[in-house]
Formats: C-alpha cells, sequence, structure tokens
C-alpha cells in the first residue's frame, strides 16, 4: 500500500459513522511496514523509515481520539529530525487540529526561531490564515508580502507572492491578489503562459474588461494569435461579457468561431469543450451544453486556475 492509499484509507474511514470504522487494516500496513523498514541495512534509511512510521501511527491514533498518544509519536518524531521543516509542519498541523490555528502559528513561530525562515513554514502560515478567512488574517496576508521580500531569494519570492495572491483571491480581494500576480508575472524570470492564462482568469472572474485585455495582449506576446490559448481566451471573454450584460448575445458567433479555431491545434483541451458549453447554454442547446460539459470533465476538466 501506498502513502496515498494510507490517506485514502483513512478517508474512507472518518466516512463512516463512528461504531463502523475499523482502523484494522492501517495498523496492517505500518505493520507491513516496520517489517520491510527492519530489513533495511542502511542505518540512516532506516532511522528515517521508522520515524515516518511514528507519524503514520500518529494519525491512526488521533482519529481514534487518543490524542495524547499522538502528539508523543509526533514529537519524537520531531525531536529525531530537529532541522526537518517537515517534521515541525507536521506538530503544528496537529496542534492545529487540537487547539486551533494560534497554536499551529506558535509551533511554526518556534521553528523559525531554530532553523530560520523557510518556504515550507511561510507557505503554512499563508494557510492557515487563510483558513481564518476574517480581515485580520487579510492584514496579515498583507504583512507578509513585506516579509517575503526581506527574508527569502528572489526566486523564492515569486513563489510566495503568487501563494499570496490566491490566499487572498480566496478571501475576495481582487485588486490585492490581482496587484500581486502583475509582480509575480514581471518578475519572472522568463516569459510563463501559466502566470498570464492565470492573470486572465482573474480578470475574467470579477468581469474587468482593461485587465483581460491585458492579459490577452500579454499572452499574444508569447504565443501569437495563432495559438489555442489567445484564440481560448477571445472566446472565453465574450462569454463572461455577455454573461455579465456587458456584451450583446449576437457576439456568441465570434466566441464559436474564436474557440473552433482553438480546437484546431488543442482538440482536447477540456478548455475548448467547457467553452462550447457554455455557448451552447447560452443559446439554449442544453442537450449539446450537457453533452460537452461532460466532454470536458472527461479530458480532466477541474476548478478553474488550471489551464495550461
Amino acid at each position: 500500500m501506498t502513502p496515498f492509499a494510507f490517506q485514502t484509507m483513512i478517508v474512507v474511514q472518518l466516512g463512516l459513522p463512528e461504531g463502523q470504522r475499523d482502523w484494522s487494516r492501517a495498523y496492517d500496513y505500518i505493520a507491513a511496514i516496520r517489517k520491510q523498514t527492519e530489513e533495511i541495512e542502511d542505518e540512516e534509511i532506516r532511522a528515517r523509515q521508522e520515524t515516518n512510521i511514528k507519524l503514520y501511527a500518529a494519525e491512526i491514533k488521533f482519529h481514534e481520539g487518543h490524542t495524547e498518544e499522538a502528539e508523543r509519536l509526533i514529537v519524537e518524531a520531531r525531536d529525531a529530525y530537529p532541522d526537518d521543516p517537515s517534521m515541525w509542519v507536521a506538530l503544528a498541523n496537529f496542534r492545529q487540529r487540537t487547539d486551533g490555528i494560534e497554536a499551529m502559528f506558535a509551533v511554526l513561530g518556534e521553528a523559525e526561531e531554530k532553523l530560520g525562515p523557510k518556504m515550507f513554514f511561510f507557505q503554512k502560515r499563508i494557510h492557515g490564515y487563510q483558513a481564518m478567512n476574517s480581515d485580520d488574517a487579510e492584514s496579515q496576508l498583507l504583512a507578509m508580502e513585506a516579509e517575503a521580500r526581506e527574508k527569502y531569494t528572489e526566486d523564492m519570492q515569486v513563489v510566495l507572492l503568487a501563494n499570496l495572491a490566491e490566499a487572498l483571491l480566496s478571501l475576495g480581494n481582487y485588486d490585492e491578489g490581482s496587484r500581486l500576480y502583475q509582480i509575480v508575472d514581471e518578475e519572472t524570470p522568463h516569459d510563463d503562459l501559466r502566470v498570464r492564462m492565470r492573470r486572465y482568469e482573474i480578470a475574467s472572474a470579477v468581469g474587468d474588461e482593461d485587465g483581460m485585455q491585458e492579459a490577452s495582449d500579454l499572452i499574444a506576446e508569447i504565443v501569437g494569435k495563432d495559438s489555442a490559448e489567445w484564440n481560448y481566451v477571445q472566446a472565453d471573454r465574450r462569454i463572461t461579457l455577455i454573461t455579465k450584460g456587458k456584451l450583446d448575445s449576437s457576439q456568441l458567433s465570434e466566441a464559436r468561431e474564436y474557440i473552433e479555431k482553438a480546437a484546431e491545434s488543442r482538440p482536447n483541451w477540456y478548455a475548448v469543450w467547457r467553452v462550447r458549453a457554455q455557448i451552447d447554454r447560452q443559446e439554449g442547446n442544453y442537450d449539446s451544453a450537457i453533452d460537452n460539459y461532460e466532454r470536458a470533465i472527461e479530458l480532466g476538466e477541474r476548478q478553474r486556475g488550471h489551464y495550461i
């Protein structure tokens, strides 16, 4: 069983009524790993695997309600590898679940005092403030921009500012999220199509006509106006503006022309099929719209933000 399968098994058990949960398979998995670990000759690798076993066991203990035992195992794992940021994050995650977000922040603060600034810790704090979903959390996220500038390299800053942008967007702060993505675009060492598609998506989500046009122009600079990405943007932009009442529905025919142009070079791009479905829906062709939405899902439709 892989670690992913182990986590899946945990999720399945948590979905059952408490009286029907059976953790025996999880313990069998741990026993199998422990047996394999005993056969490892390299002492360092064996010690690391034994520590991972403690983290697996802690997860089960936590869900069984044995929180003190779970914490003991996680602390032992952290103490075995005190210079490993992932062990501190494991403890921070545990404290968040048992004592709340402030307890998680306390662990991360202690970790930074001992290990210095780490992207792992910074990103975990972003997720913590994002989960708080409050005005204070938004202020804290905005303040972290200066921290990223002060403590991290230029390459790291690009990643962290993008993380901050996503967090602010999830809290509904379009202006700051968009501003940070513009900075990310400008400071990325090379033109990044994914960043520019994301900038378009953000502008599209709120019907920002100027933002959509700017992103469209920037996308054209990278891949040109014959590309699937640029033609997709033209189609999606028209649908967005029609939906928001800023364009007449007569523009649907142009939208279809653009999306069919995009399909010429990327016929199996799920975004193409989603846009086709949106056009069909606007035109009242509901059966075709359903078929195209289903096709988009089959091809890998995900949440918006993953167009490339």
